[in-house]
């Protein structure tokens, strides 16, 4: 992978890694709103958005620009396995990858609609789902028990929703009195409703068996997360080295219902790191510290060590559902004697959180990952409680 030069690294103000269908790749937001693609693209995803000479290429060494992106005002990014998704700072959805209603064709960066403002987006596989101002969920694409794709599908809740999150191929989502519901397959027990759920009911939303107020989702590919307004962290859905263990004093394979994750402490937030292996790796910052789990081997959370997590984390990808924040007040750049798969040679990044994202942390775990073997935990974590108020 080429270096990037002093220019390129500078004018970063986030970025998104992933790992699509078509290998792993990365998309750069400029402090001059200009988004760009590097690493693999897919002939037949075009997961970067590409157009002109680099339309349907297989792959890129060099950050290209996406000028359907561009100049956008470009907030937020999501990928998924063969979609891609944007939100704007206005609430305005975009999406691209490849089109599942024309076979072998692909989609350019576009409006999704112009009928809604949006304020969050996740992709699933071959999905994507997005939560209005309003707080109704609509649904583009399908999951695997579907024979044909959706386009803005409206999901009729009962109340409006504060958090969502795509699984592989589910949707959980919390309602503003904390109840979970999901959509989506749910074989693997990750919508939590039934231990004998029906493929019947793939396309319904169910609410999920859960007794405890939520206030956010997460999903792993085959797997629902809640963090309740008490601080408490449950989980259901795979539970194995295939998918990534739940953490919850069960070695079933499949968890049906939700169970208490085992952790010490209050958690303030939860982590899900996926590949398209369907693996994930799961990082939850509680009162007592941070805390890792995976696979079988690290069933139970453990106090994350500086070269575990490190060396963990290189396999994966950035945490699903947001993006990496650059602080340019404190970004140091510096030789050192590192090289990841996307292009950030030489970029040593330091993370403070601003007030509006100060409940992802995550930006912090995946900067772990970047460091490699060189990093050193401790700074990282101190700058955990360094809150911007800009």
């Amino acid at each position: 992978m080429a270096r990037m030069t002093g220019v390129e690294r500078g004018d970063v103000r986030s970025f998104k890694v992933f790992d699509a269908h078509c290998g792993d790749g990365t998309f750069l937001i400029t402090v001059n709103d200009d988004v760009y693609g590097i690493g693999n693209n897919g002939q037949d995803i075009n997961i970067l958005g590409l157009t002109g000479s680099y339309y349907r290429c297989g792959k890129v060494d060099r950050p290209v620009r996406v000028e359907k992106l561009s100049r956008k005002r470009i907030q937020e990014i999501r990928v998924g396995g063969i979609v891609g998704a944007a939100l704007d700072v206005d609430g305005k959805l975009y999406w691209w990858g490849q089109d599942l209603a024309q076979e072998g064709e692909v989609r350019l960066p576009q409006l999704a609609t112009d009928k809604h403002r949006f304020q969050c987006v996740s992709c699933g596989s071959r999905m994507m789902a997005a939560l209005n101002v309003s707080g109704d969920v609509y649904v583009w694409g399908q999951h695997r028990g579907m024979e044909s794709p959706y386009f803005m599908k409206h999901l009729e809740i009962e109340e409006p929703i504060i958090s969502l999150s795509c699984g592989h191929d589910h949707l959980a989502m919390a309602s503003v009195t904390g109840v979970v519901f999901t959509w989506g397959v749910g074989t693997d027990g990750q919508r939590g409703y039934s231990s004998h759920p029906s493929s019947s009911e793939d396309d319904i939303v169910m609410e999920m068996n859960f007794d405890y107020p939520c206030e956010t989702v997460i999903c792993g590919t085959l797997a629902t997360f809640c963090l309740t307004t008490a601080g408490e962290l449950w989980a259901c859905g795979g539970n194995g080295t295939h998918c990534g263990v739940l953490g919850v004093d069960n070695e079933n394979y499949e968890v049906f219902f939700p169970e208490k994750v085992q952790l010490p402490g209050k958690v303030i937030f939860l982590n899900a790191m996926w590949n398209y292996c369907r693996q994930t790796i799961y990082c939850s910052l509680t009162t007592e510290g941070l805390y890792w789990w995976c696979e079988e081997r690290c069933r139970v959370p453990s106090l994350a060590p500086d070269q575990s997590v490190a060396g963990l984390l290189n396999v994966f990808r950035s945490p699903h559902d947001s993006m990496i924040l650059i602080d340019h007040n404190q970004t140091a750049l510096s030789e050192s004697n590192y090289r990841s798969p996307i292009g950030f040679d030489e970029l040593d990044i330091s993370l403070a959180l601003s007030s509006k994202v100060c409940t992802k942390v995550n930006e912090i775990i995946t900067h772990l990952r970047e460091m490699r073997n060189q990093i050193n935990m401790s700074p990282v974590l101190s700058k955990i409680f360094e809150i911007n108020s800009n």
